[in-house]
Formats: structure tokens, sequence, C-alpha cells
């Protein structure tokens, strides 16, 4: 079964779980703190594109990557147009209807290449919409608070069932060349 099809029943079986986070994918210790570091570098403009690279600090692999949290509200300017993924690994969103909130999900499909102790995977690419954030508004006509995608809520999962979660950050800022 996928992980973020499951998700929505998982949310339906922990009630406490989903008040934590609806994107925490297990019932498992949660922390935050130096075991992951996840960083962005915006690497086209128009359409804006950015590719997000996971560090696992920590003693197990990472499996899975989330983009996201349950104040991350479902609208157009924040799904992205395409979702690329590593070798082995593969993206999706994730839409929690129960909390109106979504995610931008990779997943490891071949347990080879998930991200090892003291590794690092980049290659985990968005691309939003040109000219995203502008007039994002809701049903009821208020502005959408858009994911940051230079600063986003993240989670992982490690091997064995552990979560972190963090934001990202920018890499080297003002040093990166954007394409055009």
């Amino acid at each position: 079964m996928r992980i973020n099809k499951s998700l929505s029943a998982l949310y339906r079986c922990l009630p406490v779980l989903c008040l934590v986070s609806p994107y925490a994918i297990i019932a498992a210790p949660q922390s935050e703190g130096p075991d992951v570091a996840v960083t962005v570098t915006q690497v086209k403009q128009n359409p804006p594109t950015y590719e997000y690279t996971v560090e696992d600090l920590g003693d197990a692999p990472i499996i899975f990557f989330i983009l996201g949290d349950d104040k991350t509200p479902i609208h157009p300017s924040n799904i992205p147009t395409s979702i690329r993924a590593p070798e082995g690994w593969a993206g999706d969103t994730n839409f929690a209807n129960e909390a109106d909130a979504m995610g931008i999900n990779w997943e490891c499909k071949d347990q080879a290449k998930a991200i090892p102790p003291h590794g690092s995977l980049r290659g985990f690419t968005v691309t939003m919409q040109p000219g995203r954030g502008r007039d994002a508004l809701n049903e009821e006509g208020r502005k959408v608070i858009l994911l940051d995608m230079e600063a986003a809520p993240f989670q992982v999962l490690f091997k064995g069932g552990r979560t972190q979660h963090g934001h990202v950050r920018l890499k080297r800022p003002g040093k990166e060349k954007v394409a055009t």
C-alpha cells in the first residue's frame, strides 16, 4: 500500500496523532534537532523551480520526505506543476481533506537508494506555477498563506519508524545562481 494513500486511513485511526501533525507518518517518536538538514536552491525563476537536498545526520536511513505541514492549505498556488525525484524515489502530492491541508511527498521505492546515515541526496525538485501567489484567495475571498518554498516546514521518516521535522533553509543565501 502506498504511504501517501494510507495517510487518510491513519488519520481516522489515530485522532491524537492528527492533532500533532496530519503529516505524521506513523505513531513514532518525533524530534527536532540535528539529525536532518534540508536545504533548497532555486534553480529556475520562470517557472519557479526548486531543488531540495536532504542530509541525514542521524544513524538510520531516511526513507520518506514531506514538504509542508498541517498549515499548508490546499490551493492551486501551493500545488506543484511537476514533482521530480532522485533515482529510486517517487514524488507525489497528498491532500489531507479532513484537515484542508496538503503536502508534497517523496517516498523511497528502492531501499538501496534510501538516504544513508551521514549521507545526503539531492534532486527532490518541484516546479510551481508561474506568477504563483498573485491574488491567491480562498473560497471566502481571504488571502491564502502560500507555502514558502525557501523556508517550508518538512518532515522525514527514518527506517525503523522515528520521524523528525524542521524547516528548509536556503543553500548559501545570495550565492546561488538562478537560471531564467
